[in-house]
């Protein structure tokens, strides 16, 4: 119930953040696929949703690494 709660009440502030990004990761997909000599400016996005992807998981990966150093304790 928590997590459904805190999800509805979240969805505003995830749906503006969205549309207030889109015209600017179109804008670097565009400037990408015209820098890389690319076919379309979804080869671009795909190159951005990479590098998310790929900073997304090695701070995943820096935080379980933490923790299992004992770093980063348990709040």
């Amino acid at each position: 119930m928590l997590m459904w709660a805190g999800n509805n009440v979240t969805r505003p502030f995830r749906i503006a953040g969205a549309a207030a990004l889109a015209p600017v990761v179109t804008t670097l997909a565009d400037a990408l696929r015209d820098r890389l000599r690319l076919k379309s400016s979804g080869a671009g996005m795909a190159i951005i949703v990479a590098i998310a992807a790929g900073a997304a998981i090695a701070l995943m990966g820096l935080v379980v690494a933490g923790r299992a150093a004992g770093v980063i304790g348990m709040a």
